[in-house]
């Protein structure tokens, strides 16, 4: 929430800056030159080999080297970059190359002293030959103290929230169980009872009690009524108990404190379920599953998690396809690599490669990819959580799309 705003105010500097960067070598007297001067953030020029050419004294005090340590080439940018961040830099890298200009991503960088901080980065390439790229660096620092404490105060509200949820959910069950008694009483024909008395005559109307009478057939009608709207509040209160259930998760991945529960579980049988509870949940949609030509695939995993996980594929893929589209769900073995893939095709708008890149982030939404048959949009936690829980096993998350022709949305686990 916090550095969607930070990345809105950033965003709009960047964007400026990316208008026509060459500019900014060309015209160094130039408005945008002023801009860099100013030092509102770190920025620097390099290649692809690492040498930084020029960088202004906003950078240069975030990282505690130099003008002659870093022109000098002792420094190349990527030995600022701490090793859990090599890859990600490295995929941002190639969009840049592919697009001529990056959108922000976050990142640490490591200080000459040895200690790190948190950054908003983005860069855009000023000569395509080299190629050569200027980028751009927010300090966020005192931005990620506010991002904890808040997190801090939604996993406290969050655990304030299920208790009364969880309670709320527990009196509706009830209420749903002593009405279903009162209906199967309401309906059972009253017993007959023998005595002296005369036969009454069959043509006389039947009583206001019988479940045949026009009295008891409303209210047997308006119990039934009663039980739907039930049903319905109950589905509301599942629906706030995941909201609150992602929001406690967020939590945890960012704290590092996301615990997993391995057990034996058997995997075609996992999957073969939560197609079933999802296909249950929406029968007019088609769902295919595709399995490998084994009966069992056993793994030790936390069960719960996975089908979490590709409950959650499911659900995007029915949320963002058309009705008319079928889903089709794949689990492949690839022996050569040692793991099991499960993957999640829809017909849906598809992503840009843009979008790949950043739809694992915290809070993500894809900005012109809107939900269909009026499905409200999610929070942009699922798959930031998903990613946390398949790595957590030891796994892969993954997607491959192209804009008009849906996406594929797969994760992979060891055997």
């Amino acid at each position: 929430m916090l550095t969607h705003m930070i990345y809105y105010r950033c965003g709009k500097y960047m964007r400026l800056l990316q208008g026509d960067m060459k500019e900014i070598v060309m015209l160094p007297q130039g408005r945008y030159a002023h801009l860099v001067e100013a030092n509102i953030f770190g920025v620097f020029v390099g290649d692809a080999e690492g040498h930084i050419y020029e960088a202004n004294d906003a950078f240069l005090d975030m990282i505690g080297y130099s003008r002659e340590e870093i022109v000098g080439g002792s420094v190349r940018w990527q030995d600022l970059t701490p090793p859990e961040y090599r890859e990600a830099e490295i995929r941002e890298s190639q969009i840049l190359v592919e697009t001529g200009k990056g959108t922000p991503w976050e990142k640490w960088y490591v200080r000459k002293d040895g200690t790190s901080f948190p950054a908003l980065v983005s860069a855009v390439i000023i000569d395509s030959e080299k190629p050569m790229a200027m980028t751009f660096i927010l300090d966020i620092t005192e931005q990620k103290r506010v991002e904890q404490r808040m997190d801090e105060f939604i996993s406290i509200a969050s655990h304030e929230l299920r208790n009364p949820i969880t309670t709320i959910r527990g009196l509706l069950q009830l209420a749903q169980w002593r009405l279903r008694t009162l209906l199967q009483q309401t309906t059972q024909p009253l017993p007959e009872i023998t005595t002296s008395t005369p036969t009454v005559d069959t043509s006389s109307p039947p009583s206001p009690t019988s479940p045949t009478s026009p009295t008891n057939a409303a209210l047997i009608s308006n119990l039934t009524t009663v039980q739907d709207l039930l049903e319905r509040a109950e589905q509301q209160v599942m629906m706030q108990n995941r909201i609150v259930g992602d929001l406690l998760d967020s939590t945890r991945v960012q704290s590092n404190r996301l615990e997993l529960h391995p057990a034996p579980c058997e995997l075609v049988a996992l999957v073969k379920q939560v197609v079933e509870d999802q296909q249950l949940n929406v029968p007019q949609r088609t769902i295919t599953l595709q399995l490998p030509g084994v009966e069992r695939i056993d793994l030790v995993v936390d069960a719960d998690r996975i089908s979490q996980v590709l409950t959650n594929y499911l659900t995007n893929a029915l949320k963002y396809s058309p009705e008319a589209q079928p889903i089709n769900v794949a689990l492949t073995i690839e022996e050569q690599a040692g793991e099991v893939c499960v993957s999640v095709i829809d017909k849906g708008p598809g992503l840009s490669p843009l979008d790949q890149a950043r739809i694992w982030e915290r809070f993500y939404r894809a900005p012109d990819v809107a939900p269909q048959h009026g499905a409200p949009p999610g929070l942009g936690l699922g798959l930031h959580i998903c990613r946390a829980l398949i790595e957590q096993h030891g796994g892969h998350v993954g997607v491959t799309s192209k804009q008009g022709e849906g996406a594929t949305f797969w994760f992979t686990l060891p055997l």
